[in-house]
């Protein structure tokens, strides 16, 4: 996943209070980018292999909030 063109980053996080499921997002720069991404077939293969492991796999595509579209740091 770390060899996709035009990835930002990936994050992973887990659940404080003890349930064993994991969450990854990844940012990419553009939503094309990511359909490239999801699309290739290095993905396919990490997906089919995925499957066979885990369970409950959800998929959720968010963009920039005209709300904050920045993100805000104290200064």
């Amino acid at each position: 996943m770390l060899k996709a063109p035009r990835l930002v980053e990936i994050c992973g996080y887990r659940s404080l209070l003890g349930s064993p499921q994991v969450r990854l997002t990844l940012a990419f720069q553009t939503l094309a980018d990511w359909v490239k991404s999801a699309e290739s077939s290095e993905r396919q293969k990490l997906d089919s292999e995925l499957f066979k492991f885990a369970t409950h796999i959800g998929v959720e595509l968010w963009g920039p909030s005209p709300a904050v579209p920045e993100p805000l740091r104290p200064s």
